[in-house]
């Protein structure tokens, strides 16, 4: 097991001379047989959970605390918005990771399972210009699946064949936050204007 975390202050607030980018990872790995008195079934296993908040990447801020147009008088709009120093708005990224396999050896035959899932959920951000519209950030998701199951059979100590069988299965979306995966609602008025 292996955690790694750069969290040691809040958001905002530098420390050691620099910013948090809320980045953790948590890490698993495992392997051996499946049972004591069974050898000739192993597996492997790894899993991998990342999390960042941004991208490391340093951002100034800006204070638009209390903005407005004195020309207008007591009808001016005032502006309070403070956009953080360290780190982009709306920017964090989500990504699970797990593989493993499966062997089981019967001489002359191996057989070998093998698969992986790795899903990302992940924000566009805004930037200092766009900060109204943090919310409203794109929203991101792809997820991907692998497997395989191979066999090998042993004819002599120069002659083996290995018999492959493979799946492979990708999903990629880019999307509002507010609609999501609901793709009618996109193109409809009333539900836009409902949300604003």
């Amino acid at each position: 097991m292996e955690g790694i975390t750069d969290e040691f202050t809040s958001v905002g607030e530098k420390f050691i001379d620099t910013y948090s980018y809320g980045y953790s990872e948590y890490i698993l790995t495992g392997s051996g047989p499946i049972f004591p008195s069974l050898k000739n079934i192993r597996f492997f296993v790894a899993g991998d959970y990342i999390w960042h908040r941004s991208p490391v990447a340093f951002y100034e801020g800006a204070d638009f605390n209390n903005v407005f147009d004195p020309a207008l008088g007591e009808n001016a709009d005032t502006i309070n918005y403070i956009y953080p120093a360290g780190y982009r708005l709306n920017q964090g990224n989500r990504q699970v990771q797990v593989q493993g396999n499966l062997t089981f050896t019967f001489n002359p035959f191996t057989i070998k399972l093998n698969g992986s899932f790795k899903r990302t959920d992940s924000r566009n951000g805004v930037g200092v210009t766009q900060f109204l519209t943090a919310s409203r950030a794109g929203e991101h998701q792809d997820q991907t699946i692998t497997s395989s199951m191979k066999i090998t059979q042993v004819l002599s100590d120069r002659a083996y064949y290995d018999v492959i069988f493979n799946y492979f299965g990708d999903f990629y979306v880019d999307m509002d936050p507010i609609f999501e995966h609901n793709i009618t609602a996109y193109g409809d008025s009333v539900m836009n204007a409902q949300v604003g």
